[in-house]
């Protein structure tokens, strides 16, 4: 397909938005000892693999896809998930673990809220980067020396996306499938302008 040819409605790519990851956090309200929580956890049967990182421990469990990265302060972020019933499945298995442990003493104070949606999808032709960067103007970020993709920040949408040449986008959206959804749909106008 010629490069510059608009992405038409006849084209829209509606069935290819798929969710790749979700992230999640919260918080036990409770300061832990990395140290010998680290100690701990390497002891339980249900957890794969703990490491320790410059901000905190990496938890993986066995059966449950996904990483867990907990916090002195108390708060921990879930990554790796690519269903919300798998994001919660993550969740539910590291408070049964602090809870078993007795890290948690109080599971009413937990607080916990999905936090950014990744989809990916394929727009099914080739853009002119350059060409998309004029027409966006503050709303992209095209800096061919430093990254090969395009920035999008559209003002109408509270989502961000990341754009090739070939059409492939990648969008983080703290709004699930309408926020990602809303941003293609506003791509496509500029992308018919071109």
């Amino acid at each position: 397909m010629d490069e510059n040819v608009p992405l038409t409605s006849e084209m829209t790519p509606d069935n290819n938005l798929r969710l790749v990851n979700i992230v999640g956090s919260g918080s036990i309200h409770r300061e832990l000892e990395l140290g010998a929580l680290l100690e701990t956890l390497t002891r339980e049967s249900q957890i794969e693999s703990v490491k320790r990182s410059t901000s905190g421990l990496v938890v993986s469990f066995k059966s449950i896809p996904g990483k867990a990265m907990i916090y002195r302060s108390g708060s921990y972020t879930l990554m790796g998930s690519k269903s919300e019933n798998g994001l919660n499945s993550l969740k539910d298995a590291l408070l049964r673990v602090f809870n078993e442990y007795d890290i948690l003493s109080d599971v009413s104070s937990v607080t916990f809220e999905k936090s950014n949606y990744v989809y990916a999808i394929d727009l099914n032709q080739n853009i002119d980067l350059n060409s998309l960067d004029i027409v966006l103007g503050s709303e992209g970020e095209y800096e061919p020396e430093q990254c090969s993709l395009l920035m999008y920040y559209p003002s109408e949408v509270s989502s961000t996306a990341t754009v090739s040449s070939s059409g492939k986008c990648v969008i983080n959206t703290p709004l699930g499938e309408k926020g990602a959804e809303k941003l293609i749909e506003e791509l496509q106008k500029n992308l018919n302008t071109i």
